[in-house]
């Protein structure tokens, strides 16, 4: 992915539509606030108005309370957020039928709260798949919000199955993770985490007999 900042001046120009929810945008600052004090930050977030942002402001509160640009970081944040911080989406995740609606529920509804990805869900007779992919370059952070996302699916996976069940899922993905960091959550040593060398798409499969 670019490394391109947004203090560059060739922004392009969907780097100015609405694409991330502001619930995200708190929840980010929030889970900083564990590691430090960000009070002027929280001055500055009120100033933003309930609903979609640019990807330009998430790029500059990321840099702002201090994320490293890492998708190991990305999927640390990602298993902090709630189900409940999903809105509707979250609601009509968690209350299908069964892990397979969920996920359909998922794919349809995510673009509503983050639209920096194109979701798609796929069944067989051995598992349903869920594939995440960049709807354009999103720069120096792309791999935080990229992991970032993918976590919030395990999180949500993880509070519907269990501990044993979520073990095994498979994640697919473009990154080694150090598997003896000390900051990698336990969701993603306990699935199946598989090197997908070039791609630029992760995926999330879950065996058909949870779906």
């Amino acid at each position: 992915m670019s490394t391109r900042t947004p203090l560059e001046p060739d922004i392009p120009a969907v780097w100015l539509e609405p694409v991330f929810h502001s619930v995200y945008l708190q929840a980010m600052v929030n889970y900083q606030e564990q590691f430090g004090e960000l009070d002027r930050f929280k001055v500055k977030l009120k100033e933003f108005r309930h609903g979609m942002h640019s990807l330009l402001q998430v790029h500059n509160l990321l840099r702002q309370v201090g994320f490293p640009p890492s998708p190991q970081s990305g999927f640390e944040f990602g298993f902090s957020v709630p189900p409940a911080a999903h809105g509707a989406m979250g609601q009509a995740a968690i209350t299908s039928e069964d892990i397979g609606q969920t996920f359909k529920a998922i794919a349809e509804y995510t673009p509503m709260r983050n639209n920096l990805f194109k979701y798609t869900w796929k069944e067989n007779q051995d598992a349903g798949t869920i594939f995440i992919r960049p709807c354009f370059d999103i720069g120096a952070y792309g791999s935080f919000l990229f992991a970032g996302t993918a976590g919030t699916f395990l999180q949500m996976a993880s509070f519907l199955l269990g501990p044993a069940e979520i073990t095994k899922l498979v994640i697919s993905m473009p990154w080694r993770l150090q598997s003896n960091g000390a900051a990698l959550s336990h969701r993603l040593i306990s699935v199946e985490a598989r090197f997908l060398k070039g791609a630029n798409h992760v995926e999330i499969s879950i065996p058909a007999e949870l779906l």
